[in-house]
Parts: C-alpha cells; sequence; structure tokens
C-alpha cells in the first residue's frame, strides 16, 4: 500500500480503482478482525483522494439480491465495509437491464433507477425508466409505516433506503411534526402513522 500510494503521488494521480476487491489482496474478506488494517488505509486513502472500490454483493433473500435497506450491508464478506464508504453505487441485475441504487453517508440516499438495456440492429440502447415517484425520504418512512404499523425503528431502516442515521433524524422529525406516533414497549419503539 505504501508502494501504491508512492506511486500515485509520483505519477500526480487524483484517484485510484481497485476492481475488484477480492483480487487486491488474501485476507478473510467474512472476519472484520482481518479485514480492518486493509479498511482503515483505503479510509486513509480516501481522505486525499477518490478511491473507487468495486465489491461483489453476496447477501441474498430469498433466492434474490435483497432490494431495499443499508447497501452497504449487502457486499459480500464483514459487515465493515458498510461502514468504509462515503457514496455507495450498487449496481443489479434485472430482467430487463440494471438497476442502479445510491448511497450517500451524508445525506438522503436518491430513488433507484431503472435502466433497460436492449439491443436493436447489432446495437445496444440504454433506457432510462421513470422512478414511479421521487418520494422524499420522509414521505418513504411515512408510507412504509403505513404499510407496517408497529414496526420497529430497525425496520424501518432495513425497509425504507436511506442512510441510517438519516432515517432516524428523519423519523424523529416526523415525530415532532406530529405525522407519525411513537410506543416504546420494553426498549422497543414501535411506530405507527398518525390519524
Amino acid at each position: 500500500m505504501k508502494l501504491l500510494c508512492g506511486a500515485l503521488d509520483i505519477l500526480g494521480y487524483d484517484a485510484l480503482v481497485i476492481d475488484p476487491l477480492a483480487r487486491f489482496h488474501q485476507l478473510d474478506e467474512d472476519k472484520a478482525s482481518g479485514m480492518a488494517p486493509l479498511l482503515r488505509t483505503f479510509r486513509e486513502i480516501g481522505d486525499t483522494r477518490v478511491l473507487i472500490v468495486v465489491h461483489h454483493e453476496g447477501k441474498h433473500l430469498e433466492g434474490r439480491l435483497a432490494f431495499g435497506g443499508p447497501l452497504g450491508h449487502r457486499a459480500r464478506g464483514t459487515s465493515a465495509f458498510a461502514d468504509l464508504h462515503d457514496n455507495y453505487i450498487a449496481l443489479t441485475k434485472t430482467k430487463t437491464g440494471v438497476r442502479i441504487e445510491r448511497e450517500h453517508k451524508y445525506e438522503a440516499s436518491p430513488d433507484p433507477i431503472d435502466v433497460a438495456v436492449g439491443w436493436t440492429d447489432g446495437n445496444v440502447h440504454w433506457e432510462v425508466a421513470e422512478p414511479p415517484t421521487a418520494a422524499t425520504l420522509p414521505t418513504r418512512i411515512i408510507a412504509y409505516v403505513a404499510q407496517h404499523p408497529g414496526c420497529s425503528t430497525q425496520a424501518v431502516k432495513d425497509g425504507v433506503t436511506g442512510r441510517a442515521d438519516g432515517i432516524v433524524r428523519a423519523l424523529e422529525q416526523l415525530q415532532a411534526e406530529g405525522r407519525i406516533r411513537v410506543e416504546v414497549l420494553g426498549q422497543a419503539k414501535c411506530w405507527y402513522v398518525c390519524s
């Protein structure tokens, strides 16, 4: 890593792309303790230049990749990967093309983009599908809680696309506005839409 960073400095490059991560190291990706030194080094590199790490998703739900929930938790191996990124872009193959999902550490995540890919006369063409709604994070939270009355804070984090800290702030704001309410059962918070 020191040699690599030195070469980047000598050549004057401001960005480093590691593609794919699995071929870059010989560590056990399932163990946070094994990956910690590499991830710490990545964080240091990312503080001074652009670092793009291509990694594979490995978390499946009912035989398919799990849409929804924090994107970083879908990465193969230790969940420590979820704490590494400032921005996370997930490309997932769909029946008609790809879904692009984005997650940002410091702001609410935008809606996913579905891109249809096709061939016409030997040429590839791309068509971006308009999202069914450009719903804001609070709107998505209200819709989720309405569909899942009594859901926990963790269920909202898992079921609504967005950063966990942004979702918690939005829940608190919606509660302060009187749009949702919370009931505390033991240590659990259960959320409901106000009627």
